[in-house]
């Protein structure tokens, strides 16, 4: 799914037989520095549309720059990081929780962040 600049991982899970689902309510997950597209990232945010029974959004951080693949310290890190400027991560946060509200009806909503995305959580809730 397209928000405003960027692609974003969405997941929503209908309930199963005899199960509730929990309509208007969705997860910004903020991927840590492997990015929107590993499929661990992405696995979890299927099982929280399944346990959760709610609608899931994993913004592409990177605007399509590759994840980070070694370990999350160093310089090489360091410059990787670099590019992911805090007030351009703040800001894409926020239009996909404007996106989640406005577009896709979405009333009640959770902040979840993995990594190097919960330091960015974090920063936006304080």
């Amino acid at each position: 799914v397209d928000v405003t600049d960027f692609s974003a991982y969405l997941v929503r899970e209908e309930p199963r037989e005899g199960g509730s689902y929990s309509a208007g309510a969705g997860v910004l997950l903020l991927p840590d520095a492997a990015g929107w597209k590993h499929a661990r990232t992405r696995r979890l945010a299927d099982r929280l549309a399944v346990f959760c029974s709610c609608l899931v959004l994993v913004p592409d951080l990177h605007r399509g720059a590759a994840g980070w693949e070694g370990p999350a310290a160093g310089t090489a890190f360091d410059a990787w990081q670099s590019g992911l400027p805090p007030a351009r991560l703040a800001s894409d946060a926020r239009e996909c929780a404007v996106h989640m509200r406005a577009d896709l009806r979405v009333e009640r909503m959770g902040l979840v962040g993995l990594g190097l995305g919960g330091r960015y959580a974090l920063a936006e809730i304080s």
